[in-house]
């Protein structure tokens, strides 16, 4: 297979994953048919069914996407407790990190999962992948902190993610003072995350 050909089916499947989340956060993933995700990505049929075998299979590729970039986030963060907290408070405020239509395609996704098996499994094995990975960067930050120390506050981080992103969207538009949210987000990640090494290392001076 030459390479033009894999540029033309990459840029194919490309335009199908980004007219299925079109179709997908417009009719959920329920009422959207693949003629729908044809019609959007000004496709025929079996061009679509040629790169993806179902809906799932798109719905996977879509999940894969998202859970990237936002990997691709979390490391770039690199453990800025005042960036994080800063992009809690955005995010409440309407003004996120991520693009907000992917917050919605995700709560969408994960209703999906209760309904199909297969996007649940799908919905476990990017949770992992991220849980992996914010583990990986916790370790990498805090060597002193046990496995069982690791697991608990990558499950807390979840929680604060997950429920932010949950709260923007169904919280009333109700005022909220930003540097107030702002410095309780602040200061719930210093007590998760207290530079222990460097305590030590005044304490010694």
């Amino acid at each position: 297979m030459t390479t033009d050909r894999i540029s033309r089916q990459d840029a194919r499947r490309n335009a199908i994953i980004q007219a299925a989340r079109a179709c997908f956060r417009d009719k959920g993933l329920h009422g959207t048919s693949m003629a729908d995700i044809a019609r959007e990505a000004q496709l025929g049929p079996g061009q679509i069914y040629r790169c993806f075998q179902n809906k799932d299979a798109i719905v996977e590729a879509i999940i894969k996407v998202i859970i990237s970039a936002r990997v691709e986030h979390m490391l770039a963060v690199n453990h800025d407790l005042v960036r994080k907290a800063d992009e809690f408070t955005r995010s409440l405020a309407g003004i996120a990190a991520f693009d907000s239509r992917d917050d919605a395609l995700l709560l969408e996704i994960s209703a999906e999962a209760t309904r199909n098996p297969r996007i649940a499994q799908l919905v476990v094995e990017a949770d992992l992948n991220l849980f992996e990975q914010g583990c990986a960067m916790l370790k990498a930050r805090y060597p002193h902190l046990d496995t069982i120390q690791v697991n608990a506050l990558s499950e807390v981080m979840a929680v604060l993610t997950e429920g932010t992103l949950l709260r923007r969207h169904v919280r009333p538009h109700r005022p909220i003072d930003a540097q107030c949210l702002q410095s309780n987000y602040l200061a719930i990640l210093h007590t998760l995350f207290p530079d222990t090494q460097s305590n030590n290392t005044r304490k010694k001076d």
